[in-house]
């Protein structure tokens, strides 16, 4: 019986190292932003974030944590809007200056609306694409 063991648990660590030579096992969620930023999400919905992907990597930096439920961008901005460790009653707001790779927040609304105003963020700038968990 113990035989047996090793060579499923070898069979599963063949096939684990093998998904990750070819690319890794993917992630629930990807979306390319500017730049080199994107939204991913590794195995489930909430735990959407935006990184700031690693060149010649498969591995990014989180710079908006999870759970992301909307965000929009253009070359110069990114806005996210996200429940602080998934709490739904509670939202957060968040202006990624692009340029400078700035994270502005969190904030509420009020604050966002004038940060928006501050840091010269476009008002056609929305939150083109949501998210739901």
């Amino acid at each position: 019986m113990k035989r047996q063991q090793c060579y499923t648990i070898g069979a599963l660590l063949v096939a684990l190292l093998l998904s990750l030579a070819c690319g890794g096992i993917g992630l629930a969620y990807e979306y390319d932003l500017t730049g080199d930023y994107a939204v991913w999400a590794p195995d489930q919905l909430v735990q959407a974030a935006v990184v700031q992907k690693i060149p010649e990597s498969s591995s990014g930096t989180v710079v908006i944590p999870s759970m992301v439920v909307a965000y929009g961008w253009n070359d110069d901005f990114i806005i996210a809007q996200r429940y602080p460790d998934g709490d739904v009653s509670m939202t957060e707001w968040y202006i990624l200056v692009v340029a400078e790779g700035a994270v502005h927040g969190p904030f509420d609304a009020a604050e966002f609306a004038q940060a928006r105003q501050d840091l010269g963020v476009p008002p056609m700038l929305d939150f083109s694409q949501t998210i739901t968990p």
